[in-house]
């Protein structure tokens, strides 16, 4: 993102082009695996910072619910 903003500004360009600098498909499958697996956020070694956020809702009956 920041190498489209930066080539952006240097080229003269009166706007950002911020659809081409955001890819939204990588944002769409970090939430597709999030709500998947319920672990959100990850730091820098990759070890997952919040688990069980997200949980299965099962509504076959009332009780279950």
């Amino acid at each position: 993102m920041k190498k489209t903003l930066m080539k952006d500004i240097n080229s003269g360009k009166d706007q950002l082009n911020l659809s081409g600098a955001i890819k939204s498909d990588i944002i769409t499958r970090g939430l597709r695996s999030a709500l998947a697996t319920g672990n959100w956020g990850k730091d820098k070694q990759g070890d997952v910072q919040k688990t069980g956020v997200a949980q299965v809702l099962n509504r076959l009956t009332f009780l279950s619910s």
